[in-house]
């Protein structure tokens, strides 16, 4: 009897065994099916992420030619998101015209690198923040941002401006 019992506990436990060892291969086998479909949907995204980007990009250029730009009544001070190559050769050699600016800056913390670029529609993370001081009579446009936050505003310079009109540029942190 003894024996009756200890080899149908070992029965049951390979019954057992067998049954966990077949429903993880099948699990992996159906993985094995579903890889080209998960790639196709990945490539597809792509795809689809970049047609908005460059559409962005277009709708962007196409609002900054249309706005009119103005001139500042006093000086004004914004900020810009940007890498740090691209603020070490404004520093260098000025700021290009049709350069985006923030609407205006606020004290604080610095945003950090993904918030900034959700907030204002940018194509790549930014790894610094310029602050920059505009004097009386710069010329600028300013809109709202598209593809960022809604209601954000920005600012575009309608002219090339000179170097000194960077302050600062501080290091952003980034956020997973």
């Amino acid at each position: 009897m003894k024996r009756q019992n200890t080899l149908l506990i070992l029965l049951i436990f390979y019954i057992a065994l067998v049954a966990i060892s077949c429903r993880s291969a099948g699990r992996s086998a159906s993985r094995r099916l579903m890889r080209p479909e998960a790639r196709a949907v990945e490539r597809q995204s792509v795809r689809s992420l970049e047609k908005n980007a460059s559409r962005t990009l277009e709708r962007d250029l196409e609002r900054d030619a249309a706005s009119k730009a103005k001139r500042l009544s006093r000086g004004l001070t914004t900020f810009r998101f940007t890498t740090r190559a691209e603020a070490n050769r404004e520093l260098r050699f000025g700021i290009r015209s049709g350069t985006h600016f923030t609407s205006r800056a606020r004290p604080g913390r610095p945003l950090s690198a993904r918030s900034a670029q959700t907030r204002y529609g940018l194509a790549h993370t930014p790894e610094v923040r310029m602050t920059a001081r505009f004097p009386k009579g710069s010329a600028v446009k300013r809109n709202r941002v598209i593809g960022g936050a809604r209601g954000v505003g920005e600012m575009t310079t309608a002219k090339r401006s000179e170097s000194s009109v960077i302050k600062k540029v501080v290091p952003l942190t980034r956020a997973q």
